[in-house]
Protein backbone atom coordinates (compact mmCIF):
# COMPACT_ATOMS: atom_id res chain seq x y z
CA UNK A 1 0.00 0.00 0.00
CA UNK A 2 1.20 3.54 -1.08
CA UNK A 3 3.24 5.03 2.24
CA UNK A 4 0.83 7.51 3.79
CA UNK A 5 -1.99 5.56 2.95
CA UNK A 6 -3.64 3.66 6.39
CA UNK A 7 -6.39 0.89 5.55
CA UNK A 8 -9.92 2.28 5.99
CA UNK A 9 -8.84 5.82 6.00
CA UNK A 10 -11.33 7.92 3.85
CA UNK A 11 -12.35 11.74 2.87
CA UNK A 12 -15.68 12.77 1.13
CA UNK A 13 -16.11 13.83 -2.16
CA UNK A 14 -18.64 16.13 -3.59
CA UNK A 15 -20.88 14.13 -5.91
CA UNK A 16 -22.47 17.14 -7.12
CA UNK A 17 -18.86 18.20 -8.12
CA UNK A 18 -18.06 14.94 -10.43
CA UNK A 19 -21.52 15.20 -11.52
CA UNK A 20 -20.35 19.01 -13.44
CA UNK A 21 -16.67 17.18 -14.41
CA UNK A 22 -18.78 14.09 -15.94
CA UNK A 23 -21.20 16.67 -18.21
CA UNK A 24 -19.17 18.91 -19.23
CA UNK A 25 -15.90 17.66 -19.95
CA UNK A 26 -16.95 14.15 -20.46
CA UNK A 27 -12.59 13.79 -19.22
CA UNK A 28 -11.95 10.74 -16.92
CA UNK A 29 -8.77 12.40 -15.85
CA UNK A 30 -10.31 15.48 -14.36
CA UNK A 31 -12.80 13.00 -12.74
CA UNK A 32 -9.81 11.05 -11.10
CA UNK A 33 -7.99 14.43 -10.34
CA UNK A 34 -10.79 16.00 -8.78
CA UNK A 35 -10.78 12.39 -6.52
CA UNK A 36 -6.90 12.92 -5.64
CA UNK A 37 -7.45 16.82 -4.66
CA UNK A 38 -10.58 15.74 -2.35
CA UNK A 39 -8.65 12.46 -0.68
CA UNK A 40 -5.58 14.96 0.63
CA UNK A 41 -7.82 17.30 1.97
CA UNK A 42 -7.08 18.41 6.21
CA UNK A 43 -10.02 17.70 8.41
CA UNK A 44 -8.41 20.60 10.48
CA UNK A 45 -10.83 24.07 9.28
CA UNK A 46 -8.32 26.22 8.38
CA UNK A 47 -10.43 29.05 6.70
CA UNK A 48 -14.20 28.94 8.89
CA UNK A 49 -15.62 26.85 5.74
CA UNK A 50 -15.61 23.55 7.81
CA UNK A 51 -13.34 20.35 7.68
CA UNK A 52 -12.08 18.94 4.25
CA UNK A 53 -12.66 22.10 2.63
CA UNK A 54 -8.69 22.93 1.73
CA UNK A 55 -6.32 20.26 0.17
CA UNK A 56 -2.89 19.80 0.15
CA UNK A 57 -2.64 17.89 -3.22
CA UNK A 58 -2.14 19.57 -6.62
CA UNK A 59 -0.55 18.80 -10.05
CA UNK A 60 1.99 15.90 -8.74
CA UNK A 61 -0.78 14.26 -6.92
CA UNK A 62 -2.73 14.47 -10.32
CA UNK A 63 0.97 13.25 -12.74
CA UNK A 64 0.62 10.11 -10.32
CA UNK A 65 -2.75 9.45 -10.44
CA UNK A 66 -3.69 9.87 -14.23
CA UNK A 67 -0.11 8.75 -15.27
CA UNK A 68 -0.03 11.97 -17.56
CA UNK A 69 3.19 14.61 -17.69
CA UNK A 70 3.39 17.58 -15.54
CA UNK A 71 2.69 20.28 -18.49
CA UNK A 72 -0.60 17.86 -18.55
CA UNK A 73 -1.21 17.89 -14.96
CA UNK A 74 -0.99 21.17 -14.51
CA UNK A 75 -3.51 21.85 -17.28
CA UNK A 76 -6.06 19.64 -15.80
CA UNK A 77 -5.85 20.98 -12.50
CA UNK A 78 -6.12 24.64 -14.26
CA UNK A 79 -9.19 23.01 -15.60
CA UNK A 80 -10.76 22.55 -12.64
CA UNK A 81 -10.05 25.80 -11.29
CA UNK A 82 -11.72 27.52 -14.58
CA UNK A 83 -14.67 25.43 -13.76
CA UNK A 84 -14.84 26.90 -10.57
CA UNK A 85 -14.61 23.54 -8.46
CA UNK A 86 -11.04 24.75 -7.02
CA UNK A 87 -9.90 27.85 -5.95
CA UNK A 88 -6.19 29.63 -4.61
CA UNK A 89 -6.85 29.74 -0.88
CA UNK A 90 -6.60 32.22 1.65
CA UNK A 91 -3.40 33.92 1.93
CA UNK A 92 -1.28 32.82 4.68
CA UNK A 93 -2.55 29.35 5.12
CA UNK A 94 0.09 26.37 4.90
CA UNK A 95 0.69 25.07 1.16
CA UNK A 96 1.38 21.46 2.44
CA UNK A 97 -2.45 21.30 3.52
CA UNK A 98 -3.73 24.12 1.57
CA UNK A 99 -2.76 24.62 -1.91
CA UNK A 100 -6.29 24.23 -3.10
CA UNK A 101 -10.00 25.11 -1.68
CA UNK A 102 -12.43 23.43 -2.78
CA UNK A 103 -15.67 24.70 -3.45
CA UNK A 104 -18.33 22.08 -2.72
CA UNK A 105 -18.51 20.30 0.39
CA UNK A 106 -17.86 16.67 0.37
CA UNK A 107 -20.95 14.36 0.17
CA UNK A 108 -19.44 10.52 -0.35
CA UNK A 109 -16.69 9.32 1.58
CA UNK A 110 -14.34 7.72 -0.14
CA UNK A 111 -11.37 5.63 1.01
CA UNK A 112 -8.24 6.77 0.54
CA UNK A 113 -7.00 3.43 -0.82
CA UNK A 114 -9.22 3.65 -3.57
CA UNK A 115 -6.62 6.94 -4.91
CA UNK A 116 -3.61 5.85 -3.40
CA UNK A 117 -3.50 2.03 -4.38
CA UNK A 118 -4.11 -1.58 -2.48
CA UNK A 119 -0.82 -3.58 -1.47
CA UNK A 120 2.36 -3.63 -2.93
CA UNK A 121 1.93 -2.07 -6.24
CA UNK A 122 -1.70 -2.17 -7.02
CA UNK A 123 -3.68 0.51 -8.08
CA UNK A 124 -6.27 1.47 -7.24
CA UNK A 125 -8.76 3.50 -9.24
CA UNK A 126 -6.14 4.71 -12.13
CA UNK A 127 -6.67 1.12 -13.26
CA UNK A 128 -9.34 2.53 -15.43
CA UNK A 129 -7.26 4.31 -17.21
CA UNK A 130 -5.42 1.47 -18.17
CA UNK A 131 -7.97 -1.14 -19.75
CA UNK A 132 -7.86 0.51 -23.21
CA UNK A 133 -11.88 1.90 -22.91
CA UNK A 134 -13.24 4.90 -24.32
CA UNK A 135 -13.51 7.75 -22.65
CA UNK A 136 -17.02 7.97 -22.50
CA UNK A 137 -17.10 4.28 -20.69
CA UNK A 138 -14.45 5.33 -17.84
CA UNK A 139 -16.70 8.40 -17.62
CA UNK A 140 -19.60 6.21 -16.52
CA UNK A 141 -17.48 3.68 -14.58
CA UNK A 142 -16.23 6.69 -12.01
CA UNK A 143 -19.66 8.08 -11.78
CA UNK A 144 -20.84 4.27 -11.00
CA UNK A 145 -18.39 3.63 -8.60
CA UNK A 146 -18.80 6.20 -6.61
CA UNK A 147 -22.55 6.14 -6.57
CA UNK A 148 -22.18 2.54 -5.52
CA UNK A 149 -19.81 3.96 -2.39
CA UNK A 150 -22.94 6.26 -1.81
CA UNK A 151 -24.92 3.18 -1.44
CA UNK A 152 -22.92 0.93 0.04
CA UNK A 153 -23.26 -0.21 3.31
CA UNK A 154 -21.75 -3.66 5.18
CA UNK A 155 -24.63 -3.75 7.89
CA UNK A 156 -27.67 -2.33 6.31
CA UNK A 157 -27.02 -4.49 2.81
CA UNK A 158 -24.21 -6.17 2.88
CA UNK A 159 -22.68 -4.25 0.37
CA UNK A 160 -24.18 -2.17 -2.13
CA UNK A 161 -27.93 -1.78 -2.55
CA UNK A 162 -29.33 -4.40 -4.20
CA UNK A 163 -32.38 -2.87 -5.08
CA UNK A 164 -30.23 -1.12 -6.91
CA UNK A 165 -27.96 -3.05 -8.84
CA UNK A 166 -27.47 -7.28 -8.51
CA UNK A 167 -26.47 -10.32 -9.76
CA UNK A 168 -30.12 -12.32 -10.58
CA UNK A 169 -30.27 -15.80 -9.66
CA UNK A 170 -32.80 -18.56 -9.61
CA UNK A 171 -33.22 -20.32 -7.25
CA UNK A 172 -35.35 -24.09 -6.36
CA UNK A 173 -35.68 -25.46 -2.45
CA UNK A 174 -36.61 -28.92 -1.54
CA UNK A 175 -36.55 -30.40 2.06
CA UNK A 176 -33.90 -31.84 3.49
CA UNK A 177 -34.26 -33.87 7.08
CA UNK A 178 -35.23 -30.42 9.21
CA UNK A 179 -33.45 -28.23 7.02
CA UNK A 180 -33.67 -27.23 3.12
CA UNK A 181 -31.07 -27.77 0.34
CA UNK A 182 -31.22 -25.10 -1.99
CA UNK A 183 -29.45 -25.18 -5.70
CA UNK A 184 -29.17 -21.87 -7.30
CA UNK A 185 -27.55 -20.43 -10.75
CA UNK A 186 -26.97 -17.38 -11.88
CA UNK A 187 -29.22 -15.49 -14.76
CA UNK A 188 -27.91 -12.00 -15.36
CA UNK A 189 -26.49 -8.85 -13.91
CA UNK A 190 -29.60 -6.43 -13.08
CA UNK A 191 -30.13 -3.04 -12.22
CA UNK A 192 -32.79 -0.70 -11.46
CA UNK A 193 -34.12 1.23 -14.59
CA UNK A 194 -33.82 4.88 -12.55
CA UNK A 195 -30.46 3.85 -11.04
CA UNK A 196 -29.28 3.58 -14.84
CA UNK A 197 -30.81 6.72 -15.80
CA UNK A 198 -29.11 8.66 -12.75
CA UNK A 199 -25.43 7.51 -13.84
CA UNK A 200 -26.06 7.89 -17.42
CA UNK A 201 -27.86 11.11 -16.74
CA UNK A 202 -24.51 12.37 -14.73
CA UNK A 203 -22.74 12.57 -17.26
CA UNK A 204 -25.08 14.12 -20.12
CA UNK A 205 -26.33 10.62 -21.34
CA UNK A 206 -29.72 9.45 -22.21
CA UNK A 207 -31.62 5.85 -21.23
CA UNK A 208 -32.80 3.58 -24.61
CA UNK A 209 -36.75 3.32 -24.75
CA UNK A 210 -36.23 0.32 -22.36
CA UNK A 211 -34.81 2.28 -19.52
CA UNK A 212 -31.46 1.02 -20.18
CA UNK A 213 -27.31 1.73 -21.04
CA UNK A 214 -25.42 -0.32 -23.55
CA UNK A 215 -22.71 2.46 -22.07
CA UNK A 216 -23.74 1.63 -18.45
CA UNK A 217 -23.27 -2.39 -18.56
CA UNK A 218 -19.29 -1.74 -20.17
CA UNK A 219 -18.76 0.70 -17.48
CA UNK A 220 -20.23 -2.25 -15.19
CA UNK A 221 -17.90 -4.68 -17.16
CA UNK A 222 -14.93 -2.21 -16.41
CA UNK A 223 -15.33 -2.42 -13.04
CA UNK A 224 -15.98 -6.06 -12.39
CA UNK A 225 -13.10 -6.83 -14.48
CA UNK A 226 -10.64 -4.54 -12.66
CA UNK A 227 -11.72 -5.78 -9.40
CA UNK A 228 -12.82 -2.77 -7.76
CA UNK A 229 -16.01 -4.31 -6.77
CA UNK A 230 -16.90 -8.28 -6.58
CA UNK A 231 -19.83 -10.13 -5.58
CA UNK A 232 -21.24 -11.79 -2.66
CA UNK A 233 -24.04 -14.69 -3.31
CA UNK A 234 -26.05 -14.20 -0.99
CA UNK A 235 -29.43 -15.79 0.22
CA UNK A 236 -32.28 -13.82 2.02
CA UNK A 237 -34.85 -14.83 4.01
CA UNK A 238 -38.51 -13.41 4.06
CA UNK A 239 -37.64 -11.54 7.32
CA UNK A 240 -34.71 -9.89 5.28
CA UNK A 241 -32.03 -11.67 6.72
CA UNK A 242 -28.23 -12.39 5.02
CA UNK A 243 -26.43 -15.23 4.45
CA UNK A 244 -23.38 -14.93 2.96
CA UNK A 245 -22.92 -18.07 0.53
CA UNK A 246 -20.07 -17.60 -1.59
CA UNK A 247 -17.44 -14.61 -2.33
CA UNK A 248 -16.78 -14.50 -5.79
CA UNK A 249 -13.71 -12.15 -5.61
CA UNK A 250 -10.93 -12.92 -8.28
CA UNK A 251 -8.54 -10.87 -6.76
CA UNK A 252 -8.45 -12.00 -3.25
CA UNK A 253 -8.68 -14.47 -1.30
CA UNK A 254 -10.47 -15.10 2.91
CA UNK A 255 -11.00 -11.54 3.74
CA UNK A 256 -14.83 -12.10 4.17
CA UNK A 257 -16.89 -14.98 5.33
CA UNK A 258 -18.72 -17.34 3.78
CA UNK A 259 -20.46 -20.58 3.91
CA UNK A 260 -19.27 -22.36 1.66
CA UNK A 261 -15.25 -21.29 2.97
CA UNK A 262 -16.23 -21.84 6.88
CA UNK A 263 -17.32 -25.13 6.70
CA UNK A 264 -15.94 -27.07 3.70
CA UNK A 265 -15.41 -30.39 5.99
CA UNK A 266 -19.15 -30.49 6.72
CA UNK A 267 -20.48 -30.59 3.30
CA UNK A 268 -22.35 -27.94 3.50
CA UNK A 269 -22.78 -27.11 -0.48
CA UNK A 270 -20.98 -27.14 -3.83
CA UNK A 271 -19.78 -24.80 -6.09
CA UNK A 272 -19.10 -25.53 -9.85
CA UNK A 273 -15.66 -23.57 -9.77
CA UNK A 274 -14.53 -24.14 -6.51
CA UNK A 275 -11.09 -21.61 -6.85
CA UNK A 276 -13.03 -18.99 -7.88
CA UNK A 277 -12.78 -20.22 -11.79
CA UNK A 278 -14.14 -17.55 -14.19
CA UNK A 279 -15.42 -20.53 -15.98
CA UNK A 280 -18.57 -20.75 -17.05
CA UNK A 281 -21.35 -22.22 -16.55
CA UNK A 282 -21.60 -20.85 -12.52
CA UNK A 283 -24.00 -22.79 -10.55
CA UNK A 284 -24.29 -24.41 -6.71
CA UNK A 285 -26.34 -26.12 -3.72
CA UNK A 286 -25.65 -25.61 -0.67
CA UNK A 287 -27.94 -26.73 2.85
CA UNK A 288 -29.50 -23.85 4.64
CA UNK A 289 -31.87 -24.10 8.49
CA UNK A 290 -35.10 -22.18 6.78
CA UNK A 291 -36.14 -21.75 3.06
CA UNK A 292 -34.66 -18.53 1.64
CA UNK A 293 -37.15 -16.01 -0.03
CA UNK A 294 -34.11 -15.68 -2.63
CA UNK A 295 -30.87 -16.00 -3.62
CA UNK A 296 -28.71 -12.84 -4.72
CA UNK A 297 -25.36 -11.40 -6.40
CA UNK A 298 -24.71 -8.22 -3.98
CA UNK A 299 -21.75 -6.65 -5.09
CA UNK A 300 -19.47 -5.36 -2.58
CA UNK A 301 -16.68 -2.82 -2.65
CA UNK A 302 -12.84 -3.71 -2.93
CA UNK A 303 -11.39 -0.71 -0.62
CA UNK A 304 -13.77 0.43 1.92
CA UNK A 305 -14.02 2.91 4.71
CA UNK A 306 -12.94 2.07 8.06
CA UNK A 307 -16.49 3.16 9.86
CA UNK A 308 -18.38 1.21 12.83
CA UNK A 309 -21.28 0.81 10.06
CA UNK A 310 -18.69 -1.50 8.37
CA UNK A 311 -16.90 -3.35 11.55
CA UNK A 312 -21.07 -4.33 12.60
CA UNK A 313 -21.23 -5.60 9.07
CA UNK A 314 -18.23 -7.71 8.82
CA UNK A 315 -19.19 -9.05 11.98
CA UNK A 316 -22.80 -9.75 11.20
CA UNK A 317 -21.59 -11.84 8.32
CA UNK A 318 -19.22 -13.89 11.02
CA UNK A 319 -22.43 -14.22 13.02
CA UNK A 320 -25.25 -15.28 10.49
CA UNK A 321 -22.88 -17.95 8.77
CA UNK A 322 -22.15 -19.46 12.44
CA UNK A 323 -25.48 -19.11 13.31
CA UNK A 324 -26.46 -20.83 10.20
CA UNK A 325 -23.96 -23.87 10.66
CA UNK A 326 -24.91 -24.02 14.13
CA UNK A 327 -28.90 -24.76 13.50
CA UNK A 328 -28.25 -27.31 11.07
CA UNK A 329 -25.84 -29.52 12.96
CA UNK A 330 -28.83 -29.06 15.38
CA UNK A 331 -31.31 -30.01 13.26
CA UNK A 332 -28.99 -32.90 12.40
CA UNK A 333 -28.79 -31.63 8.92
CA UNK A 334 -24.84 -31.37 9.04
CA UNK A 335 -22.93 -33.50 11.26
CA UNK A 336 -19.67 -31.27 12.51
CA UNK A 337 -17.82 -34.62 14.18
Amino acid sequence: MTKGTKPGQFSPVSLEALELIANAKKDPRLLLAYLGLARHTTMRDLDGRGPNMLTGAGAEKVRVLTGCGTPMATGIVNALAGMGLIKKPAAGLPRNQALWAMHHQGTVNIPHALIDGGIGNADGIGRLLKEGATDEVVVCAVMLLINCYAVHDLEMFGGVDHQQIWRHWNHMVSPEGEGFRVTAEPINDTAQAKFISKIVGSMGGKVDENGNSDVFWKAFKLLKGTGLFYEVVTSISVDGERTPIRVNDFHAVGSDSSLLEAAPGLGVGFYVHKDNDRSEPEGCWFYLPSDPEKVVGIWRLRYRCATPETARGVALDWSKVDDAIAAMCAKGVLYSG
